[in-house]
């Protein structure tokens, strides 16, 4: 194998949810999860932030090791009928959760089952009981 092949430097898992059907998606992203008030109809929605910080690994020891973790959240409302004059009736959301090695490692350094499992984790404590939270409950149109 070469020496460039067994090197790693990223790795990520994504999640990815639709929740549906809702009035109009677009204004349940902005009021409900971004706490907007708009006035108007809103037709569409599309959010995206990134969050990124320390590993542990790099807390412990920041001269060694500069590892970090970088979450994308993605959020955006659909029309499941594409043709349609009516608002967007569901969102979809998508969680990239990632790992970057600063320096880079070998691919038997690197604990893929370890990610996965913070990933999971992460995803269920910060995103899942917040922001998924609302599926069974959405707002009024009103």
């Amino acid at each position: 194998m070469h020496e460039g092949q067994n090197k790693i430097n990223r790795i990520g898992l994504i999640h990815n949810y639709r929740m549906a059907p809702y009035k109009n998606s677009a204004k349940e992203i902005l009021s409900r999860i971004l706490k907007i008030d708009m006035k108007g109809t809103p037709d569409t929605a599309h959010f995206k932030i990134a969050m990124k910080h320390p590993s542990s690994d790099a807390v412990v020891n920041p001269a060694k090791k500069s590892d970090y973790k970088n979450t994308i959240l993605t959020i955006t409302s659909e029309k499941t009928e594409e043709e349609s004059y009516n608002p967007p009736d569901s969102i979809n959301m998508s969680i990239d959760y990632q790992r970057y090695y600063e320096p880079v490692r070998t691919l038997k350094d690197v604990s893929f089952s370890k990610h996965l499992t913070e990933a999971q984790d992460y995803i269920r404590k910060n995103i899942k009981e917040t922001v998924l939270n609302f599926e069974s409950t959405p707002i009024s149109d009103g």
